[in-house]
Parts: C-alpha cells; structure tokens; sequence
C-alpha cells in the first residue's frame, strides 16, 4: 500500500514539450476537446469539439474517448476507454496530458477490470450518459451558435 499523502489529481497538458497548463482535478467529469464546453481545451486541429471524457472515482481515473475523428491514445496504445495511473500520458492530437497523483485501484475496481462482462455493463450505462451529455451539450452549442 502507499504511505504517501493523498492529493487531488492533477493534469499538466503540453505540446512540444512546453506546459501550456496545469489542472486539479476537483470535478467528477472532465470533458477534454476543441469546444469552450470542454473543462480543458485543446487548441488543436486534431482534437474533435468533445473529443475525450475522465471519469474521476475516490479510487480510479477512467478515459474515455468520445467517438472523436483522430482517437486517443495512453501511453502510445491508442484506446476507447482506459484506467489512468501515475504518470500515464494521453494523447490528443499534439498535445500530452500527464497523469499525476493518480488514486491507487481500490481492490473493488481491481475486481470489476478483471471481470469483463461487469466492466462491458459499466461502460455501456456510461456510454449511455455520455451520449446524453454530448445531446445536452449540442442542443446548448444550437441555442448559442459560436
């Protein structure tokens, strides 16, 4: 078990090896795209308008792609969907998110990844709400044309 002290997570996105921003993670959702409804925008032509999503757990960070054009990838895998860990690097287009302070699996969570058929009903009610924000959200980006 670690015996360091818990704090929040934190991403540090960067492109050629610049930080252009660092962020704590204190929401439960973060959206990841083009689009100013993304909680971090990626100003990258490569990047969809909602291309990514983490899903922030007291013990895991869930990735998510969100059916972008130009996918995702951690740690040069390209992914769907994906347990973050410390030091885990996404990336969109040109751009690194790095992972830090990443919550340890609780054994709980260990078990639902080991057991895929509970993995596929967990991922399919969450695409289900993905899919129902990504709704809200363009009906929002029509009332508000940019």
């Amino acid at each position: 078990m670690n015996d360091k002290p818990s704090q929040a997570p934190r991403i540090i996105v960067s492109q050629n090896r610049e930080t252009l921003a660092e962020y704590t993670v204190s929401e439960q959702k973060i959206l990841i795209g083009r689009s100013e409804f993304a909680d971090i925008v990626i100003s990258d032509l490569f990047a969809s308008k909602l291309h990514a999503m983490i899903l922030v757990y007291s013990d895991a960070l869930v990735l998510l792609d969100l059916n972008s054009a130009n996918g995702v990838t951690v740690n040069s895998v390209k992914t769907q969907c994906s347990i973050l860990k410390e030091n885990d690097i996404i990336t969109i287009g040109h751009h690194r998110l790095k992972i830090e302070n990443a919550p340890e699996l609780s054994e709980e969570m260990r078990q639902l990844v080991e057991n895929k058929d509970t993995l596929r009903m967990k991922n399919i009610v969450n695409v289900k709400r993905l899919q129902e924000t990504q709704r809200r959200l363009i009906a929002i980006q029509n009332r508000n044309p940019l």
